[in-house]
């Protein structure tokens, strides 16, 4: 038998309140098997794909492509929970030239330097 403790490794989305509950409840739950514990993806970034898409559409080089249907997410029945829009880049804009700025790092950052 071995004498190593199991380890986890946790990625993503922690569906609690904020940053600082997530360090604290994962912290004292599993700390001693994670060697690192993220910061739970909360506030702004908890729908990350609306969070994302945001942060698309406030970049200049994109717009909504209105030569294609919303995409739809669906539940299990089929039920549309909710649409996004499509975006595509912007004529003349030269896609090598698309710089963009997700919010990930930043939040992060800003998170693990709180604590």
């Amino acid at each position: 038998m071995s004498d190593t403790k199991p380890v986890i490794h946790m990625v993503g989305s922690i569906p609690l309140d904020d940053a600082e509950t997530v360090f604290r409840t994962l912290g004292q739950r599993v700390g001693h098997h994670a060697e690192r514990i993220p910061d739970g993806e909360t506030g702004r970034r908890q729908r990350w794909i609306s969070f994302v898409m945001d942060q698309l559409k406030a970049n200049p080089a994109f717009e909504v492509d209105q030569s294609l249907p919303p995409f739809q997410f669906t539940q299990f029945d089929g039920t549309v929970v909710y649409e996004i829009p499509r975006l595509t880049i912007k004529d003349g804009v030269d896609p090598k030239t698309i710089t963009f700025e997700t919010g990930y790092a930043d939040d992060a950052i800003r998170n693990f330097r709180d604590l």
